[in-house]
C-alpha cells in the first residue's frame, strides 16, 4: 500500500497535464481566415485518406461548397409557367 498515490498527488498531476494542454485546446477553436482555411484544406487533401487532416479537409469542402452548389442546382431547374 505504500506504492499507492495519495488523492492530492493525483489531482496535482492532473492540474499539470491541464496546464500543459490548455493552449492546445484553445487553439482548436480559433477562427481561421478564408485564405488560411483553403490553404489547410488543400494541404489536407494531399494527406493519406485515412488521416485526420484529410477527413477534416473533405468536411470543409462540403461545408464551403454546399451553398454554391445549392444555388447552381436551384437555377438549373426549369420553371413551368
Amino acid at each position: 500500500m505504500a506504492d499507492e498515490l495519495e488523492p492530492t498527488e493525483v489531482l496535482e498531476d492532473g492540474e499539470d497535464i491541464f496546464a500543459q494542454h490548455q493552449n492546445d485546446l484553445l487553439d482548436q477553436f480559433d477562427e481561421l481566415t478564408f485564405k488560411e482555411k483553403w490553404t489547410r484544406v488543400s494541404a489536407g487533401l494531399k494527406m493519406p485518406h485515412d488521416s485526420g487532416p484529410y477527413k477534416w479537409a473533405k468536411l470543409q469542402m462540403q461545408r464551403l461548397l454546399s451553398p454554391a452548389m445549392a444555388v447552381s442546382w436551384a437555377t438549373s431547374i426549369p420553371r413551368f409557367q
